[in-house]
């Protein structure tokens, strides 16, 4: 547990810093003073002092900040002051920290599929895609079903359908086969590196209108390109998972519009810290992977148009534009203040359940 904590801080710390790096560049491009660059949130373990901008390290390593001048709408009249800038410039610096992280997950996954990424073999794949490695999968089990009846579970790896190797078209002739003979036959899977036999007997399954063990597979392999090919899969790949996040987020939010509550899928830094720690045991491929995903949650998390977020600071000026006036700044102040505190809360709540989880698991 120690070294998966260890290994998501410093996830953690790429990420942030990162996103942060986005805000502090456009900002010092836009002649805007940046106080502080800060990793964590206070207290402070240490600064250092340079002649413009103090970095600093903090005790609670759950994302960073960069300090403008004028962010708080003072020193209006000097001209490195953010509050000095037009609405449009601040918005590239609001804006700039989220790009960061779509850029990062971009540059990752491109890096993945050139030395080979997990992903899923479909008929669909590019001609110049190279896959290695290749396995078949149990995603799902029906319930009631011969493959639920026998002892088969989703993540179960095939081995060998009845001495055949294990491929889709293997396990639907032979389920064919055997059921018109009113026989059953033999399957081996992996399951978490130990070897299991099974005998199942197929029957007619009303879900699917035919013969079958009632199970959901998925052929797997490790999924490479070339150079110029391995960046556009980058690029697609960023946008598939920014558009599942997205889903995710309204399916979240709708639940707890409906006071269904968080989600129990949902994890907090205590969960995704044990999956970092879970991710770096399959090897240095699944954890580019993984970091990848990470930054395009932290980048569309951070576009919610919500009080503390970017999406926050963006929703006041898309209003100051509208009213040709910018918000009060302590009205904004307060506003943002009282955002960081319900997502903190938030936080707690979610990480009181990965506590929660982790105790029934290991109680």
């Amino acid at each position: 547990m120690l070294e998966a904590v260890v290994i998501f801080i410093l996830v953690l710390a790429v990420l942030v810093l990162v996103h942060e790096w986005g805000h502090f560049f456009v900002a010092r491009k836009a002649g805007i003073t940046v106080e502080e660059f800060g990793f964590g949130f206070p207290p402070r373990i240490r600064a250092w002092k340079t002649k413009v901008t103090t970095f600093t390290l903090n005790w609670l390593p759950l994302g960073g900040f960069v300090k403008l001048k004028g962010e708080d709408g003072s020193d209006v009249a000097d001209e490195d002051s953010y509050a000095h800038k037009g609405p449009w410039t601040r918005a590239a610096v609001v804006v700039a920290g989220v790009v960061m992280n779509f850029l990062l997950a971009v540059v990752l996954f491109s890096v993945g599929f050139m030395v080979g990424a997990p992903g899923v073999v479909s008929p669909n794949i590019s001609e110049t895609a190279i896959v290695e490695n290749v396995h078949i999968d149990v995603v799902s089990v029906l319930d009631d079903s011969p493959a639920a009846l026998a002892g088969l579970e989703a993540g179960d790896r095939l081995v060998s359908i009845h001495d055949l190797d294990a491929s889709a078209e293997n396990l639907v002739s032979v389920s064919e086969f055997n059921f018109e003979r009113g026989s059953s036959f033999g399957l081996v899977v992996d399951r978490e590196g130990d070897e299991l036999s099974f005998s199942v007997a197929p029957r007619m399954l009303e879900e699917i209108g035919k013969p079958g063990i009632g199970v959901g597979l998925i052929e797997t392999g490790m999924v490479s390109y070339p150079p110029g090919e391995a960046i556009v899969q980058g690029a697609i790949k960023t946008g598939v998972f920014g558009k599942s996040v997205v889903v995710g987020l309204y399916d979240l939010i709708k639940g707890l519009i409906v006071g269904k509550g968080v989600s129990g899928d949902v994890a907090g830094p205590v969960g995704i810290a044990v999956i970092t720690g879970e991710v770096a045991e399959l090897g240095y491929r699944h954890m580019i992977q993984f970091i990848a995903i990470l930054s395009v949650n932290l980048g569309v998390l951070n576009l919610i148009p919500f009080p503390a977020l970017d999406g926050g600071r963006l929703l006041f000026i898309g209003i100051e534009l509208l009213r040709g006036k910018p918000v009060n700044p302590k009205s904004e102040q307060l506003a943002h203040i009282v955002g960081f505190a319900l997502l903190m809360l938030l936080i707690v709540v979610v990480t009181v359940k990965d506590v929660a989880r982790l105790g029934n698991l290991f109680g």
